[in-house]
Parts: C-alpha cells; structure tokens; sequence
C-alpha cells in the first residue's frame, strides 16, 4: 500500500503496517498526480519542480511498489511550437500491464512500464489556449481518455499496446460541460458539472465498456436522492462503486441527517435497494460480492457492516474501537483485513490503519433493507503504526461503572472466562467476545474481601464477609464455578472474634492448586477437594506459626503448597507436598538483618521479597526457590536496580515478574539511562543475563510459548500501546502487536488465555476500561 503526499511517497506492508521504503520528491518539487492503480507492480507519479502552473517541469517516474526503488524517469517536455500551452494545468498518468500512459499538453504518450521507452504518441485535438483539460481512468484493460475543450466533452477508449481507438463519442450532457471527474473506473462512470438549460447542473454518465454505449444517464436531482459527493482529497473522491448490475452511492434523503445507501439497477433505473447507515458513511468499498460501509454514528461509535451487494442485506457487523477510522479517508477491503488511507496526515493521526474483521456469529439476515441494521457483534481495534515492529492486533474492552469501591479485588482467568472482583460484586466475561456471562454479588450487607491467586480447574476461592470485611470470625470462602458462576460449596475459616486482621490483606489465606483448595485458618492448614470441598488433610500450626498468624500468607508452587512466615526478624518457608499434605523442615531465608516483611512477588518459582526492620534497615532481597524447596538464589535489590518492586504493591504487582526454566525476568531501572527496564537474572545464581531498556513504563510482563511478552505503552501523549515478544534468553526482539489504546500498556494485573492477553484494571471509572483483552495471533 503506497501512500502519497505533496512531499514525499510511503510504502506499507498490507500485513504488518511496516513501512517498507521512503521517496522523497526530488528537489523542492511537489507532488501533482499519481496514477489511479498499479500494474506489474509499479506504480507512476507525476511531480513538479515548481508546482503544476509552471510548463514544461513535469517529471513522470515509475516505482516499484514492493521496494521503492525507481524502474525509470523521464521529463515531460513541452513539444516543439507549443509554447507555454504545451502542457495542460494538471498532467494525468495511468498505468495498465504492460504500458504506462501520459497525458501532458495536447498528446497522449504510451511507454514501455519496465524501461520507460516510448512505445506511442497521440495528438489530441482542440484549439483552446491552454489546452483542455483531460482525464484518464482504466477501465477494462484499456485506457479511457476524458477531454474537455469548448463546454464539449469527448470520452475515448484507447487500446494501451498500440494506441489505437476502440471508440469515441461525445459525452451527452444538456449543456455546456465545465469538468468531468472520474467516479469510478471498472465499469466506468463519470460525472460531469456545467451549465445547463435549466441553470448549474450534475449528472452521471455509465459507459458500457467495449461499444462505448451510455447504459445510463442521469441528473442527480432525478435520482430522488442527492448523492452525497465531496469532489476533492481521496475518499471524498469515491462516493460509489459499481458492478455490471448494480450502481451503489452513498445518498441523502432530503430533511433527513443520515446517509443512505441506494442501489440503482441502472443510472435513472429503478432501486434494487436502499440501506439506513443512522449516521454519516465516511468510507465506501467493494470486493467479490462484498460491500464494505464505514459509518460514523453519534458521538465517536465508528461501525463497519458487510452488505450482500445483491440485496443489501448485513452479513455482518463490527465496531472500531478507534475514532479516527469514521474520518475523511479512503478505505480497501483485502480479504479480512478492512485497510484505511487517512485524507489527513498531521501527527495525532495515523496515516494508515488497518483493521482485521475477526469472525464471528454473523448476525441474522436483514430481509427488509429499510429495516435497522443488526447491532454490533464484535468490537475491533487495531492500527498500523509508523516504523514499529509489530502487526496489528484484535482487542475488545469493557468500560468503567460509576460508583464508589469499585477497586479490584482479584481476578481470575480460564476456561474463556475472565472474572473481575470488586468490593460489591464478582463479573465474569468472556474471553472471546468481552459480552458478560455472570454476575454474582456479595452478601447482603457485606463485602468480596478477597480472591485466590489463580482459579484451578475452573474453579476460583472468593472470600467473603457479611460485615465490613475487618473481623476474621466473619470470612467464609467460597468455590466458584468460573464458567457459570455458581457456588460449588462454602465454608468457614477457623478464626475467633479475638484474631487480629491479617496483615497484607486476608487473601494470603487461601490459594487454589489443582484439585486442591487450602485455606489457612486461625490453628490449622487444612486442604480440601475443589471440586467438592471434602477435607483432605489438616496440619496443626506450630507455636512458631501461630505466634506470627498476622505475618504468614500461604503462596502455590506448582503442586505445592507453601507456608511463608516473618517470626522475630526472621523469614522461614515451609512446604507441603503432595494430595497428602506431606510437610517439610522450615527452611530459613537467611536474611542479613532483622525482617520486618516478606512478598511474594512470583508463584512456580516461589519468589520472594524481604525488606529489613528499623533503624538498621537491612537491603531488600529477591530469594528465589528451587523445586525442592531451598534456597536457589538471593539477589539484593540495590544490585539490580529494582527498588520499584518496594513501591510496587497495588493489585496487579505480580504481573511485572515473570520466570522462566532459567531466569528470573523483572522489572527494574535503569540510571544511566534513565529508563525502565527488564533485567533476566539467573535463578540459580551468577550476574544478570541481559537489561533491555523501553521508552516508557512497563505496564506487565508474560510468559507465554517460549518467549516473553513485555507491555509497553508508547511515549507520553500517543495513544498506542505495544506488546513486544522478546527471546528469553537475550532480551531481543522477535516481533510483537500494537493495540491503538495506551490505557493498555498501564499498570494493572495481566493474564493470559491461549492466545489472548488480558489486562484487569486495578481502578474502574466510566473514563477508563476495567477489562480489556488483545489477540496475539
């Protein structure tokens, strides 16, 4: 995809939206025309040295669109007796396999499109000073040539390989012709504008294309609608698109604010059928029986439905989540893949957007076309961006409540479904289309108090009060199916009215492994079945464990499970393995120093962060386990630069830490360079594996296949966000997604379901997003 503008020529990757090549305008030179279409993959442009009024400075050169580079350039020289009159105010050039057309002053020249020869040359007729001002346009495999020369307009068709005339006619307007535009080229229709009888006039003229024959004709007040037409800028260019059936314009009904699309059978003829945008179509495309209509409804909500080009019924309908796509532009439909030109081009807005319309359960056949289109089924987003190493990538969100303790709780994430909790209420969705599939609220006068890290066989642990949440003696827990949000069963927690509140939030009580639900009540840890809360084993709590019950949090690793606690400055874990609850020695961290506070910032490996008590204040240290249960690697915090994991505490903090089978990956700072980083730290000793440093933030980091997916919003003020697939191994980039949405790449709690990444917002408002979901592949 080449984009053009008065300075320069991009070309795009229809796939990736990576910009392939860059062609200046040479000199101080503008860009004046550039052909409609590309042929054996070259396309021609005509620039000026010193705009389009100054004779004899046009320069013709033809690119290969795959590289950029240029086949051929000639100049455009004004014939000899000519004079200033040799070339026309605006030259044209189209391009058909084989043959590249030029029309300057009065001559139509053919070269050849790989060397730039010339193959032949036409004289046009006429004795108008400046010359008439002529049109080309391609229409079935042969050129057509519009001229305008004394309010009389000629139209022929011209064979490109030897020049010469199939057919020539006058076009039949009634009345002098002032312009003729192309409207579109196969089958050819042009509308002309002049003077007639009756006053200013328009009509619509369509050519059969081999007898040069009008098949239709037509003033555009006799068509019963105006047909909306903006005759300058691309997509203002293109109000229609035609079959050998059917003519298919954007119209406006007369007093009424939205637009309309009409199918004539033929120009003047009846209408096959109309269909109700309810609101401003701004692009309009066509492929292999399709119709592709972007319309802009009210306020921002831009909309893309698919129209069965026979009757104009939905086929289907989808929702751009991006705003810009309802502007001024000019859209192509390649496959699944909508594409869109933008008119405008400063640097708040995209040059080139491309859209994959994701599948999805068509909506229902419309019978009547005047009848309401079906509503949305899916929300896309996805946007090509300038000079970025990623392709585009499919997303749905879902907006924000108004209200107060909507703050996440936990989350949860599996079997399609993403459940976020809140103070008041538990909501599911689905991870394939973001609909809501339940809902569950908290008791009657009570709260969510807290969520179970994971959710295990499709099952998660929600732990509720029916009081403020501040009483121990008042939690229960609950197993709650993730599909269909029932309760499976329920049960209390051992704590008496006395209990002090758990210190680092009441969710370190319980952890879900597979097959497994173990809660750490006020004397024992007791496991239960998941799926049918039976007691499967219990071990009483040691006089250690009781002593510091506000200090202790239970944390899964793998199958196992372990009990971590802070005892008179020091930090013991104690694993309990197997369905059987076999228990292990505590194993002393071994801190240097009096603890006063111990995370765990990952699970499998069990990673933890131990911070120093006052007034010594020992360094912070990252321990890292092994399988067995010891001490695999400690590693101070100072060392690698990673004092943000001290302030890193909120809902979502444990997705800026992410292991692999042999390192630990984290997100740290950088002083030298002043930017956030990933470090890769080895998990079984030695110096940090690689640093790769971002522009930004980073808002989360994953795991996923055998790479690592870091999220990184763009620089401050551009709206995009980037999921960057790095090796695991070197920290270099493999490749990655862009998302047209920075509030994606902030800070909040990430997961991962097959190939989709979701983010869970720590914070909800009807400003931001709670829950937004990107496709990696």
């Amino acid at each position: 995809m080449a984009r053009a503008s008065r300075k320069s020529v991009y070309g795009f990757s229809t796939k990736t939206g990576l910009p392939h090549w860059h062609w200046p305008i040479p000199g101080r030179g503008d860009l004046i025309a550039l052909s409609s279409g590309v042929a054996d993959g070259v396309g021609l442009i005509l620039c000026g040295t010193a705009g389009p009024s100054q004779h004899g400075r046009v320069t013709a050169t033809a690119l290969d669109v795959r590289s950029g580079e240029v086949r051929w350039s000639r100049r455009l020289e004004a014939q000899a007796g000519q004079g200033r009159g040799a070339l026309p105010e605006v030259p044209a050039a189209a391009v058909v396999p084989g043959r590249a057309v030029l029309l300057y002053g009065r001559r139509l020249e053919a070269c050849d499109l790989r060397t730039g020869k010339p193959v032949w040359s036409r004289r046009i007729g006429g004795t108008a000073e400046p010359p008439a001002r002529g049109r080309l346009a391609v229409s079935g495999g042969a050129v057509v040539h519009v001229s305008v020369d004394g309010g009389r307009a000629t139209v022929s068709r011209i064979g490109a390989a030897e020049g010469t005339v199939a057919w020539e006619s006058d076009l039949p307007f009634h009345g002098e012709v002032g312009g003729v535009r192309v409207l579109h080229e196969d089958p050819l229709v042009l509308l002309a504008e002049g003077t007639g009888r009756t006053g200013r006039g328009r009509a619509l003229f369509a050519y059969d294309e081999e007898s040069g024959e009008v098949v239709g004709r037509a003033a555009l007040e006799s068509l019963g609608d105006s047909v909306a037409y903006s005759g300058f800028g691309i997509g203002g260019d293109r109000p229609l698109t035609a079959t050998g059936e059917v003519l298919v314009a954007r119209t406006r009904v007369p007093g009424q604010a939205e637009d309309h699309l009409t199918a004539f059978g033929s120009l003047g003829g009846d209408v096959r059928w109309r269909w109700r945008s309810q609101g401003l179509i701004t692009g309009l495309t066509r492929s292999a029986g399709t119709i592709a209509v972007v319309s802009r409804k009210s306020g921002a909500q831009v909309v893309v439905h698919l129209l069965n080009e026979a009757d104009g019924c939905v086929a289907a309908a989808y929702e751009l989540d991006a705003p810009q796509a309802g502007e001024r532009g000019r859209v192509h439909l390649e496959g699944d893949r909508l594409i869109r030109v933008s008119y405008l081009g400063e640097n708040d807005r995209d040059e080139l957007q491309a859209f994959r319309l994701c599948e999805n359960e068509a909506p229902s056949a419309v019978t009547v076309p005047e009848e309401t289109p079906p509503q949305p089924k899916a929300r896309v987003r996805g946007a090509f961006l300038l000079g970025l190493p990623h392709t585009l990538a499919e997303s749905w969100s879902v907006t924000g409540r108004s209200g107060t303790d909507l703050d996440a709780v936990g989350s949860w994430c599996g079997a399609e479904v993403v459940v976020r909790g809140t103070k008041d209420v538990l909501h599911a969705f689905s991870t394939d289309t973001g609909e809501m599939v339940w809902w569950r609220p908290a008791p009657e006068g009570g709260v969510v108090v807290g969520m179970s890290g994971r959710a295990e066989d499709g099952i998660g642990l929600a732990l509720m009060s029916d009081d403020d949440g501040t009483r121990l003696d008042r939690l229960t827990f609950r197993a709650i199916d993730v599909r269909t949000g029932d309760v499976r069963w329920s049960s209390t927690l051992g704590f008496g009215p006395r209990d002090v509140p758990h210190r680092g939030g009441p969710a370190g009580l319980i952890t879900a492994l597979p097959g497994r639900a173990v809660t750490l009540d006020g004397t024992r840890l007791t496991a239960r079945d998941l799926r049918t809360g039976e007691v499967m084993w219990e071990h009483p709590l040691d006089a250690h464990d009781m002593a510091s019950s506000a200090h202790t949090r239970l944390a899964a690793d793998g199958s196992d499970v372990v009990r971590v606690a802070v005892h008179e400055g020091r930090v013991t874990a104690r694993r309990f393995t197997g369905a059987e609850g076999t228990a292990g020695e505590p194993v002393d961290v071994a801190y240097a120093g009096r603890a006063a506070g111990v995370r765990v910032i990952h699970h499998a490996p069990l990673t933890l962060l131990v911070t120093g008590a006052r007034p010594s204040r020992p360094e912070p240290v990252i321990v890292v386990f092994d399988a067995r249960g010891g001490v695999a690697n400690r590693v101070p915090v100072a060392a690698i630069h990673a004092q943000g994991l001290l302030a890193d505490t909120g809902f979502g903090a444990d997705s800026r830490v992410v292991a692999t089978e042999d390192a630990l990956i984290l997100r740290t700072y950088s002083k030298r360079s002043g930017r956030m980083s990933l470090t890769a730290v080895p998990r079984y000793g030695g110096s940090p594996l690689w640093s790769r440093a971002f522009d930004a933030d980073i808002g989360g980091v994953l795991s996923v296949d055998d790479c690592i997916v870091a999220i990184v919003p763009d620089r401050k003020g551009a709206p995009f966000t980037h999921l960057r697939v790095l090796d695991p191994l070197t920290g270099d980039t493999l490749g990655g997604r862009g998302v047209a949405d920075r509030e994606f790449g902030l800070k909040g709690r990430f997961h991962r379901d097959e190939d989709r990444v979701i983010r869970i917002s720590a914070r909800e408002d009807l400003r931001a997003k709670s829950i937004q979901m990107v496709r990696l592949r």
